[in-house]
């Protein structure tokens, strides 16, 4: 199992500092050479515009180098320091909780019918690594919408937080859980057989909520160990809340 992000975050610029005081040194002592070699053989023109050229082509590769290792060592940091996310493989699937559908009803003179049903995601976590995973801490937001029948206005976004706690995942095995539940609500006004009914100022003769995602956060040791949202966008346009 890799370190933790925390642990990997430390370590990190130590290596970096030593690979770039390495390539420096190395670019120092090779253009240091190039400018004694400049001292014995002048540039023919002596031209001072021709002197700064010769002076910037030797500090070019310099330049090339340092940005190589830079790029480098934050391509390396960028994926090592969520290493989690690849020992850690994490699935979900939206479920329909048995028994919790309610019989559809019907209300009021305009026949306003209405069924509700609770539901919920299996989440699967896979241990992808040669040792034992403890005390992870899973964290889950899940997102729907709801809209109400006889409104104009837009769905209304809500979010339900739960957590799980996993003692202990065994190298190659993986677990899985139900999240809470949401309820979830379609409604629909009917109108009399061969007719059809609607609301005189245009609202919504059709309401149905729906789920739109998931977003899942492991910790262990107080740190974010993996993440995994679907749809993905979810991580960019919502804000994750420990609520």
């Amino acid at each position: 199992m890799s370190p933790a992000p925390a642990e990997i975050t430390r370590r990190l610029p130590g290596w970096i500092e030593a690979q770039l005081e390495f390539e420096l040194s190395t670019s120092i002592l090779k253009d240091s050479a190039s400018s004694a070699h400049s001292k014995l053989a002048p540039a023919p023109t002596g031209n001072r515009i021709d002197s700064q050229r010769h002076i910037a082509l030797s500090l070019g590769p310099m330049k090339m180098r340092l940005g190589f290792v830079l790029w480098f060592a934050l391509s390396i940091f960028a994926i090592v320091a969520r290493a989690g996310d690849s020992d850690l493989t994490i699935t979900t699937q939206p479920k329909h909780v048995p028994g919790t559908a309610a019989p559809a009803t019907a209300t009021g003179a305009s026949a306003e019918v209405k069924k509700v049903q609770e539901w919920a995601y299996t989440v699967t976590l896979e241990n992808s690594t040669f040792k034992d995973m403890s005390n992870l801490d899973v964290r889950y937001m899940i997102f729907y919408k709801q809209e109400k029948l006889g409104e104009k206005g837009a769905p209304i976004k809500q979010h339900k937080y739960g957590t799980n706690t996993i003692n202990t995942l065994a190298a190659g095995a993986n677990t899985s859980f139900d999240t809470d539940s949401v309820t979830l609500t379609k409604a629909a006004l009917l109108g009399p057989p061969g007719g059809f009914e609607y609301y005189a100022n245009g609202a919504r003769s059709k309401a149905e909520d729906s789920l739109t995602g998931i977003w899942v956060r492991v910790y262990q040791n107080g740190a974010v160990f993996a993440e995994y949202a679907n749809p993905p966008s979810l991580t960019s346009r919502e804000q994750w809340q420990d609520q």
